[in-house]
Parts: C-alpha cells; structure tokens; sequence
C-alpha cells in the first residue's frame, strides 16, 4: 500500500487505496476545493468505490461559493461516503446543508456523510462500511 501526498494550497491530501483523506487548514477556498475534488475524480475514475475522510480539527471556514461547488459536483460524481471528524458543530451543520441540498436538488442516492470525534473512528467505520458494501 503506498500513500501518495500533496498540498493543494494550505490543504494536505493523502490517497491511499480507496481512501481520500483531506486535512483542511484554516478557510477552505472554492481553488482548493475545485482542485481537491478533481484529484477525486481522477481517483473515482480508476477506482468504483472511493471514501473520502475530512480531518476538520484546523478548518475554520467553508465560504458559500465553496459549499454551492461540492452540491454542485455531487450532482454528476459520487464517492462511496463522506467521513468527517473533529468538526466543530459550526462545520458540521454546514457539511450536513451541503449534502441534504446536494440529496434534494441533485440525487436521492447521495452518499452518506458521517461525523466522528477522531481518526481511528473514522477509519474504522470506513472499514466496516467497506466491508459491508462487497
């Protein structure tokens, strides 16, 4: 399993596997989210199931335009789930908005979003998600 890494801004991102992990420092620009989101589509163009892990611990905003962007690209891509932790409940109602607008305006078959405290619950439900889901 080798993990490939590179900063898109002030953001970390990781691939490795299946998994997408982004760790999101200070505010989350549309740049960086446009970016991010088409190195997932590349990764969801080699891979059928793909599970994006959100480390929240350091983010401290996600402007509209970024917010309307992921509602909108959710519309013609979807990963296998959205797993988040160490959010505050500031960015977890924002995450929550973004996915019931992308649910009602764009596709009932949204993938589902979940929230954790830390890391390791993160992954381990994208274990048994994963596990599950075959």
């Amino acid at each position: 399993m080798s993990v490939q890494q590179q900063m898109i801004g002030s953001q970390e991102v990781s691939i490795e596997d299946d998994v997408v992990t982004c760790r999101y420092h200070g505010i989350v620009s549309l740049p960086d989210i446009i970016a991010i989101h088409r190195l997932l589509e590349t990764h969801l163009a080699n891979n059928p199931h793909v599970y994006q892990i959100c480390d929240m611990r350091d983010m401290t905003g996600l402007p509209s335009d970024s917010r309307a962007w992921i509602a909108t690209w959710s519309k013609t891509h979807r990963l296998s789930a959205v797993v988040i932790f160490g959010a505050s409940l500031l960015m977890q109602v924002s995450a929550t908005m973004v996915e019931r607008l992308a649910r009602v305006l764009y596709r009932t078959d949204a993938p589902p979003v979940r929230f954790f405290r830390n890391e390791s619950d993160a992954r381990r439900w994208v274990s048994e998600h994963r596990t599950r889901a075959m």
